[in-house]
C-alpha cells in the first residue's frame, strides 16, 4: 500500500498563512523543492515549521537520498560479491580439499597446494573483492591460507616428504610423508586446515546455497 505524500519545502501555495510561505516562490513543483513523507510527518512539519525550516527539510531530504544511494551500492556491491564467490566455489573445489587430507599427514594430494594458488590469485589479481565485505568470511580465507603456508614448509623438506608422482594417465602427484617424528605436529596443523575449510563449506551452502 502507498502511503507516501509528496510535501512541498517551499509552500506551493500563494498563501502567507502556508507553512514556509516564501513571496514570490510560491507554485514551485520542481523536485528540488518536493520530499516524500508519510502522512503523519506531512501533518508534523506543517503544525512544527519553528522546527522544520526550509534548510532543515532540504538537509533531511539531502541526508535521507545520500543515505538511499549507499545502501543501494552497498547492495550492488554485495551482489557481485556473491556472484564471484560463486564462481569461486565452481572454479575451486573446496570439498575436494577436504576429502584430500582424509589420509593426511601420511599421505597429501599435491592439490591441496592450490590454497596457495587462490591466496596469490585473491591477493595479486582480485583486490577488488578481496578482503570481502564479509569480515568473518576474510578470517576464514586467512586461517586456510595461514594453514596451507605452514603446510607448505613441510613439503619443502625432502627429509620430512617425498613427493610421489604416478606417470600414467591419472598423472598422480602425493606428498608421502617418511619421518614419522613430524607426523603429530603436521596432524595438528592439518586437523585445523579440515577445520576450516568445513567452516567455508557450510558458509557456501548456507549462505550463498551452493
Amino acid at each position: 500500500m502507498n502511503i507516501g505524500q509528496i510535501a512541498h519545502i517551499i509552500a506551493h501555495a500563494d498563501n502567507p498563512l502556508a507553512p514556509r510561505y516564501v513571496e514570490g516562490r510560491s507554485g514551485d513543483n520542481s523536485y528540488n523543492n518536493l520530499i516524500l513523507l508519510c502522512p503523519t510527518h506531512h501533518a508534523e512539519i506543517d503544525t512544527d515549521t519553528i522546527k522544520y525550516t526550509i534548510d532543515e527539510l532540504r538537509r533531511l531530504k539531502a541526508l535521507h537520498e545520500n543515505n538511499t544511494y549507499l545502501r543501494r551500492q552497498q547492495t550492488n556491491a554485495l551482489d557481485i560479491e556473491i556472484n564471484f564467490l560463486k564462481e569461486l566455489f565452481t572454479v575451486f573445489d573446496f570439498q575436494k580439499y577436504l576429502q584430500n587430507l582424509s589420509f593426511a599427514p601420511k599421505n597429501i594430494p599435491y592439490t591441496i597446494l592450490e590454497l596457495s594458488d587462490l591466496e596469490n590469485m585473491l591477493r595479486e589479481s582480485f583486490t577488488y573483492y578481496y578482503p570481502f565485505t564479509n569480515i568473518e568470511l576474510t578470517q576464514l580465507f586467512e586461517n586456510l591460507f595461514q594453514d596451507a603456508r605452514n603446510l607448505k614448509q613441510y613439503f619443502n623438506h625432502e627429509n620430512i616428504y617425498y613427493r610421489q608422482i604416478d606417470y600414467t594417465e591419472l598423472c598422480d602427484h602425493r606428498f608421502i610423508l617418511i619421518d614419522d617424528s613430524y607426523s603429530q605436529e603436521i596432524y595438528s596443523l592439518v586437523l585445523s586446515l579440515q577445520q576450516n575449510l568445513n567452516s567455508v563449506l557450510d558458509y557456501f551452502r548456507t549462505y550463498l546455497r551452493v
